[in-house]
């Protein structure tokens, strides 16, 4: 069972990764996602690394929908993953949520406010706003006390949020 795993998440999932269509990479993300709920014990045990490495690559896609849904896939695998274990992916993967909410060139003084409730003041779509946020908090309630390095980082994120929240 474990070399047919095997043989299925490295030879047949984790190409469709960097293949050239969106829709592909998107639906690898659906796959890998739906494994970490369906497999957890066995993907996250065994195969963190390959997973995480894939996940951080795709958080920087150029699709904001791919890079929302593996934002997505990475709160299934996040889930019972082992502290120790996510520590080492911590950093990259915190940098690169933080990037995805603040997209570069965009500011609120020439971001487009008429998104028709698609986008807030910095530009981004509501659909990686929720990803992004959720895999944050997923993040931060596995890695336990180590996150506190990096949430001073978040102070604006928050304010944002909450201010959005008055309106």
């Amino acid at each position: 069972m474990l070399i047919l795993f095997y043989f299925i998440f490295s030879s047949l999932i984790l190409p469709l990764f960097s293949d050239s269509y969106p829709r592909v990479r998107y639906a690898s993300c659906q796959c890998v996602g739906q494994l970490c709920t369906d497999v957890e014990v066995l993907i996250q045990a065994e195969y963190h690394q390959q997973l995480f490495s894939i996940l951080i690559l795709t958080l920087e896609a150029p699709e904001s929908r791919v890079h929302a849904h593996a934002a997505a896939a990475l709160i299934n695998s996040c889930e019972g993953v082992e502290r120790d274990t996510l520590i080492a992916y911590l950093d990259p993967i915190v940098e690169r949520l933080l990037k995805l909410f603040k997209p570069a060139g965009l500011s609120p003084a020439n971001a487009d406010a008429n998104g028709a409730g698609n986008e807030n003041p910095t530009g981004m779509k509501r659909y990686v706003q929720e990803p992004v946020i959720t895999t944050l908090v997923m993040i931060a309630d596995a890695s336990e006390d180590t996150f506190t390095k990096v949430s001073f980082s978040l102070f604006p994120l928050r304010l944002w949020l909450e201010l959005k929240s008055c309106y």
